[in-house]
């Protein structure tokens, strides 16, 4: 796929999901920013969180009957729907002028996959807050690409290569986001010190020494050098993708599939990620 046409199917059916604990205008503003550049369809839905009720239901549990408790839930459930058709959505919309919405009950992560299958999302956008891992079960469950969005910065956009991954889609992706916002585009290749091995696109792994992954990192930087800022770099794969999103402050940050076998199904270095960074993330998935 021809890299504006990869970029515009990426970015084609937007899905954004709010949680009743803490809706972020960030994510709306940038969910809007990107609707209005890709001529994206959108999808909102507001998440009552049913660990909130459950909290509710705990603390009652000793002064309530159970239809007391019922009816206070009932109650509860009512006021969160009625918030969000008179508040949320709103807010929502001076900043997305066109939008499906939905209002459900549920754990934030499980009825996000729910949309995104039920609403054919091809992205989704959401926030980052530290205090509320549990929501990021996201990015260990989906297939299709995920926006983290946490703080603004240049007109960059940063693209991140390694041997861990087969930088396939990466650097079409990052060129193409770049020339739409009218940023400038960087890529970083890094090789990992921790495992020197090479990843295909069928996800195998091959035994390297640092000079042969070394050479392939430069040979493919060359392919991009004139199209993009092309930056080198070897260590611990997450350490210096924070040390060069620090230095070049790019607005986004896109990372491929990274495998590291020391990092269970690549959770950790998924949130390692979003955790050190504090930047806007693009996982491909």
């Amino acid at each position: 796929m021809p890299p504006h046409l990869l970029v515009m199917d990426i970015f084609s059916r937007l899905l954004v999901p709010l949680s009743s604990e803490l809706p972020s205008e960030r994510v709306v503003h940038r969910a809007g920013m990107l609707a209005e550049k890709f001529g994206a369809q959108v999808t909102v839905i507001y998440i009552i969180e049913e660990k909130t009720l459950k909290k509710m239901e705990d603390v009652s549990r000793a002064f309530l009957t159970e239809q007391q408790r019922t009816e206070v839930e009932r109650r509860v459930v009512d006021t969160n729907k009625m918030l969000a058709e008179d508040v949320i959505f709103k807010q929502v919309k001076p900043l997305i002028r066109n939008f499906d919405k939905e209002v459900v009950v549920g754990e934030f992560s499980e009825e996000t996959v729910k949309a995104a299958h039920i609403s054919d999302a091809t992205c989704i956008v959401t926030g980052y807050e530290k205090y509320c891992l549990l929501k990021y079960r996201l990015l260990d469950k989906l297939d299709i690409p995920l926006w983290i969005e946490q703080e603004t910065g240049g007109p960059h956009v940063l693209g991140i290569c390694s041997n861990l991954a087969p930088n396939k889609r990466v650097p079409d992706v990052t060129l193409s986001l770049a020339g739409a916002l009218g940023y400038t585009p960087h890529l970083l290749y890094v090789v990992d010190t921790e495992e020197k091995v090479e990843v295909d696109e069928y996800e195998h792994k091959r035994e390297c020494t640092l000079a042969e992954l070394t050479e392939r990192a430069h040979a493919l930087l060359t392919n991009y050098e004139g199209r993009a800022e092309t930056h080198f770099s070897s260590g611990v794969l997450e350490d210096e993708i924070a040390s060069h999103a620090y230095r070049i402050n790019p607005d986004v940050v896109i990372i491929g599939r990274e495998m590291k076998r020391k990092r269970l199904f690549c959770r950790d270095l998924k949130h390692d990620m979003v955790a050190k960074l504090h930047k806007s993330l693009l996982f491909l998935n």
